[in-house]
């Protein structure tokens, strides 16, 4: 039964990644820098500033109002807008100016379009609301990454499955393979009974 189970197992991974069942998911990003300006006196930006700047911009980002312009501007595209964040990251840190916009989506292209409109979104907003620091495009979208399924704990899914389900079928024929034989036993016996009287 283990052995069968592998087998299935191995055939069923095959044609999951063959067919492509599982789809790839597609990790895109776009990256802004934020040139904050400061006072000639003293010209160097100090981490907790940058921190707090790249805050504000995450904050604007993940705001109802901002995936709402965005959805607004891909033609409404999504039902809910606010389906958008569950697609979307955004990555700083408190030592670099630059803040990365990274979607994850399993289609390509609507995961550079999604994107690409973040980015364009928030470098207008962004401008315009904050007069802390200017933003400028470092990099338009592009694929930085595919995660795809591991077929290690696919197989490893899957022979659980298949030994399971062989299993639940070996005993249930067992269990009425046994039940028919003790009828048969009893109705025999039954016979015997009423022949003798």
């Amino acid at each position: 039964m283990i052995c069968l189970s592998v087998v299935s197992a191995l055939i069923g991974t095959f044609l999951l990644d063959k067919y492509e069942l599982f789809p790839k998911r597609y990790v895109c990003q776009s990256q802004l820098v934020i040139n904050p300006y400061v006072d000639k006196d003293d010209d160097n930006v100090k981490s907790m500033d940058l921190l707090k700047y790249n805050e504000n911009y995450s904050l604007l980002v993940y705001s109802p109002s901002f995936l709402k312009e965005v959805n607004s501007n891909l033609e409404k595209k999504y039902a809910d807008y606010l389906k958008i964040k569950s697609k979307l990251k955004v990555l700083y840190s408190s030592t670099s100016q630059v803040l990365t916009v990274q979607v994850i989506s399993t289609d390509k292209k609507e995961s550079i379009n999604l994107a690409n409109t973040i980015l364009k979104e928030l470098c207008n907003k962004g401008n315009e609301l904050f007069s802390h620091s200017k933003l400028s495009i470092l990099s338009n979208a592009s694929v930085v990454d595919v995660i795809s399924n591991s077929k290690t704990t696919i197989l490893s899914v899957l022979c659980t499955f298949f030994f399971i389900l062989y299993g639940t079928v070996f005993m249930t024929y067992t269990y009425l393979k046994h039940r028919h034989k003790d009828e048969k036993r009893s109705r025999k016996n039954s016979r015997r009974k009423s022949h003798r009287c």
